[in-house]
């Protein structure tokens, strides 16, 4: 893995997403995929999934970003979610309503453990409703297996969905932190991953440094 090749890869990603009038948000999209490329390609990810909206895609060459992705040997699968939203707006007296897409791009190293992350991915965003408790968490912990995630963070998120941490104060970053293993799951991630973006990418370690 080349830096030369990693850095014109950030490039593309960064000024893709730089609005025109300074807004940050999708400024820091491009980050978080970056760092989630970069952890696949150092082996801490099995598999990443990167999730832009309409708007921050209609400022991307998919084409050229798919081009990027084989060149560093990762394999992808994409696919388009739909968020129905609603709500009342008191101040105007009116019901407002609409769909949000959002487009999901899965990558890892080989076929098969991108499959299993779309496949994963698919079940919790359309079948969810339709999933028992047990196979909603077992599908929730196979996913985050597949994203690399520690046990423990794992073992919180689940908990975390089914409502079982009202109140408490949560650390999120790369992923929901379990409180009480937080110092073991910074070792074990989130200071590798640290480590190979500022190696790596070191102006996508600035971006994440002001999230």
């Amino acid at each position: 893995m080349k830096k030369s090749d990693i850095s014109e890869l950030e490039v593309f990603l960064l000024e893709s997403l730089r609005k025109p009038d300074g807004g940050d948000w999708q400024y820091y999209t491009g980050a978080r995929a970056m760092a989630d490329i970069i952890g696949v390609l150092v082996d801490l990810k099995p598999a990443a999934t990167i999730v832009f909206s309409e708007d921050e895609l209609s400022h991307i060459n998919i084409i050229r970003f798919f081009d990027y992705l084989k060149k560093h040997g990762l394999c992808y699968l994409e696919y388009i979610s739909h968020d129905l939203r609603a709500r009342w707006r008191r101040d105007n007296d009116y019901f407002e309503s609409g769909i949000t897409h959002y487009y999901h791009l899965f990558i890892a190293k080989d076929k098969e453990t991108v499959r299993k992350a779309y496949s994963a991915s698919k079940k919790l965003d359309r079948m969810g409703e339709l999933l028992s408790d047990e196979e909603y968490d077992k599908v929730i912990r196979d996913f985050g297996k597949i994203l690399g995630y520690p046990e423990t963070a794992i073992d919180c998120y689940v908990s975390f969905k089914k409502g079982e941490l009202e109140g408490e104060e949560l650390c999120w970053e790369y992923y929901l932190h379990n409180p009480k293993h937080l110092d073991a799951e910074k070792e074990m991630y989130d200071s590798k991953l640290n480590k190979a973006i500022l190696e790596f990418a070191p102006r996508t370690a600035k971006v994440l440094e002001k999230i």
